[in-house]
């Protein structure tokens, strides 16, 4: 993972990392203090953007990614 990485979604008791709205927004605003990967859920809907994304199902695959 890089640095300038960032995490956004919603944990389910499960440990399901879930879809949220406004990403766009948000990833938006992100880019702006220049983060370079951001991390959602795997079912997120997004349109184009420039940074890399890593799509994730749990956070249990999250947590291999600092390993």
């Amino acid at each position: 993972l890089s640095r300038k990485s960032l995490a956004v979604g919603e944990i389910s008791l499960t440990g399901q990392i879930k879809p949220i709205n406004f990403i766009g927004f948000h990833i938006g605003e992100a880019e702006k203090i220049g983060v370079e990967q951001v991390i959602v859920s795997q079912s997120q809907r997004i349109d184009k953007t420039s940074v890399e994304l890593i799509r994730l199902k749990t956070v249990a695959e999250l947590l291999s990614l600092f390993e």
